[in-house]
């Protein structure tokens, strides 16, 4: 698969994950497993996600480069959250989802983070690292030693 293959965006599974995750808690009749207080740690997942997210939003904008997976990236980012990680913006996503699930108490749940990070890992990740390798040689490959992909 290469950069032209790629025209849905991870968000757009991000949304359906989100409807789906939702759509779980009110369809389907599961006892939840995670109770308050305990479920409340799904809020503070839901805005670290949101957090992570905006900040690699933002630091994309301000690099001038694309956030879009099949569009040839301009600069390399390494500060801010690019330092822990070298997909914030999927990390976030991922953070989000396991934060639905705590917070809704279904175990359950749990699937819809696993299936964006299986997506991300299958589809989006290594066409970008092959593009960025591509684009940045030494610096990516030296990026890619010193951070991890996810955490």
């Amino acid at each position: 698969m290469d950069m032209k293959s790629i025209r849905i965006n991870p968000p757009f599974y991000f949304a359906i994950l989100i409807v789906a995750a939702i759509g779980m808690h009110f369809i389907i009749d599961i006892n939840r497993m995670i109770y308050p207080p305990y479920s409340y740690g799904g809020y503070v997942l839901v805005f670290s996600g949101s957090l992570i997210t905006l900040w690699a939003d933002y630091l994309f904008k301000k690099s001038g480069t694309t956030v879009k997976p099949y569009e040839r990236p301009c600069s390399l980012n390494t500060s801010g959250p690019f330092r822990i990680s070298r997909n914030p913006m999927y990390l976030g996503f991922t953070f989000i989802l396991l934060g639905v699930a705590v917070f809704m108490g279904i175990l359950l749940m749990i699937i819809f983070p696993l299936i964006f990070v299986v997506i991300c890992e299958l589809v989006y990740i290594p066409v970008e690292e092959k593009c960025l390798e591509d684009v940045f040689g030494s610096n990516y490959t030296e990026y890619k030693r010193r951070v991890r992909r996810w955490l």
